[in-house]
């Protein structure tokens, strides 16, 4: 899902202006889908500097249980 948010973000976006957005977005789960998570973070913050990013790989598992404790705001998963 996070994949699909920020695809469109890859063309051109070093010539367009910073956005005023700011905050913080904390990314846990699959070490396998980590890599993604992390493109998805330097193609948005090349639009939206002022946002932090935290992206963790320490298993679906994990990520899974930090999202229903609301301890992420967003959960990789490489399986459901």
């Amino acid at each position: 899902m996070v994949l699909g948010l920020f695809l469109g973000c890859d063309k051109g976006v070093a010539t367009k202006p910073a956005s005023s957005l700011s905050g913080k977005v904390d990314i846990q789960g699959s070490s396998t889908v980590e890599p993604i998570s992390i493109k998805a973070k330097e193609l948005f913050n090349a639009v939206h500097p002022k946002v932090e990013f935290s992206v963790s790989g320490q298993g679906t598992s994990n990520g899974f249980e930090a999202l229903s404790k609301r301890e992420c705001d967003i959960c990789d998963a490489s399986r459901s």
